[in-house]
């Protein structure tokens, strides 16, 4: 449909609601491959093109080999978070996830206003009507808003997620939990429970008695006394110290 609309309006004065990705940016797409490959996964696992580009399909194929894995929401979030973020405009560049030259939304206008504008200028169009001038000066500064409220209805999802994390796991101290090393820093690691996606720390204060260093380049943390290791993509046993709801912060304890 995109695509039809695109000729129809082609050489013309007019414009349409086109749902648009760029290119990733190259040094996060670099960053993201060395994410990767902490996780034991070959560099050769993620293909790129002559443009040292990952191409949609190639990025796909490898998230589809992730499927089930303990390690597939902490890869898969980090693929998005490397990505361009999706913006709507009038200006249509393609739509690089989907590999999709012409691209908008076409679905309920009760989900989203753009929506409602595609359908729109698409009724004028294809009735050979002339859209409102008002409506075509007006195009782009609504595309920039739908892109901004859309950004914050993603913030406000993702806020309402942790608090319902929090509250669960709050009133379930005494379980254990399995958990995956998502991240670590020089004072603990990050873990994802497995079970509900929540993220929380495990302080180096929390880890069984010893002294640890953070190894950065390897990713990796060691015990000096014990010879305990821990890596990144590793799953361990958890139990939840505190979940603060108010800050959105979960504390665990390895078990």
């Amino acid at each position: 449909m995109a695509e039809h609309v695109s000729k129809l309006i082609k050489n013309q004065d007019h414009q349409f609601v086109y749902r648009i990705h760029n290119r990733p940016d190259p040094e996060k797409l670099k960053d993201f491959f060395a994410f990767v490959k902490l996780f034991g996964h070959p560099s050769t696992a993620l293909r790129v093109n002559k443009e040292k580009i990952i191409t949609p399909l190639a990025l796909n194929n490898f998230l589809k080999t992730l499927a089930g894995s303990p390690d597939e929401d902490v890869i898969n979030d980090a693929a998005v978070r490397s990505m361009s973020r999706a913006t709507y405009s009038t200006k249509n560049i393609g739509h690089f996830g989907l590999a999709f030259k012409h691209y908008t939304h076409f679905t309920s206008p009760i989900r989203r206003y753009p929506d409602l504008l595609v359908h729109r200028l698409f009724d004028y169009y294809l009735r050979k009507q002339a859209v409102p001038v008002e409506l075509l000066q007006n195009l782009d500064h609504l595309c920039t808003n739908s892109s901004e409220r859309e950004q914050f209805a993603t913030i406000a999802e993702r806020d309402s997620i942790k608090l319902a994390q929090c509250r669960y796991l709050e009133k379930r101290k005494d379980k254990t939990y399995d958990g995956l090393i998502a991240w670590m820093a020089n004072f603990g690691l990050f873990i994802e429970e497995l079970s509900t996606g929540a993220r929380g720390l495990v302080h180096f204060s929390n880890l069984p008695k010893d002294y640890y260093v953070f190894d950065e380049k390897k990713m990796i943390v060691k015990g000096r006394r014990t010879g305990a290791t821990y890596h990144l993509g590793q799953t361990v046993k958890v139990r939840v110290l505190s979940a603060d709801e108010e800050k959105r912060l979960i504390d665990f304890e390895i078990v």
